[in-house]
């Protein structure tokens, strides 16, 4: 499925319309060597808030990568935020590629945490700075149980996520903006079939990284 969006995230499009905005002014007025400047920084937005559509594939059970950049790590690992045994996939966001999230999989979104794990959590996993400073919980219709945490590259407060808890999300949909890319992780079902290995380079909504067996 193709989604139809525009091809800029949302979060750009009014700081890159008011650089366009002051670049013609000054072109108009005083030249193309006086704007100059002002047009690169145009160009600049322009690349960092890009959102091109995807082609999300073919595949129900396909769980598909959050982040476009190259996964790190494959480990079997305990799930602090849901208190169970998981696959751990770690994934390193890219410095250059696109900076939208897009959800691993079609269902709804049980449960957000900003930067702390639920309170009965093993917290072993992370150290308290290491806490991941967002984590979604999202369940398939069929009651398979996915975690993705996202930790921003530069800043990370104001980060939210364009669905709420008890809503609906589709697979490879844009649930987030991140400008200038976040690492990620996903905790899925510990008998799920792994799709990729360390190094592999990922993008966002169009690569499975693992596929859920039933």
């Amino acid at each position: 499925m193709l989604h139809q969006r525009p091809v800029i995230a949302r979060q750009g499009m009014l700081p890159i319309a008011v650089v366009l905005f002051l670049a013609s002014m000054l072109h108009y007025f005083y030249g193309w060597w006086a704007s100059l400047g002002v047009w690169i920084v145009a160009a600049a937005l322009i690349f960092i808030f890009r959102d091109p559509r995807r082609q999300v594939p073919p595949s129900p059970l396909g769980i598909v990568a959050p982040i476009d950049g190259k996964v790190v790590s494959i480990d079997q690992e305990r799930d602090p935020y849901l208190d169970r045994e998981a696959i751990r996939i770690k994934m390193r966001g890219s410095r250059w590629g696109v900076f939208s999230i897009r959800s691993v999989i079609e269902g709804k979104v049980n449960d957000q945490w900003f930067g702390v794990l639920p309170n009965a959590a093993d917290q072993s996993l992370y150290g308290k700075k290491d806490i991941p400073p967002f984590a979604q919980w999202t369940q398939s219709d069929e009651g398979d149980d996915i975690v993705t945490t996202l930790s921003p590259k530069l800043v990370s407060k104001g980060m939210r996520c364009e669905v709420n808890s008890g809503e609906r999300i589709g697979q490879g949909k844009r649930c987030s903006f991140i400008p200038f890319g976040a690492d990620a992780e996903t905790f899925i079902p510990p008998n799920s079939r792994i799709e990729v290995k360390p190094g592999d380079k990922i993008q966002a909504g169009t690569c499975i990284i693992a596929t859920l067996v039933r």
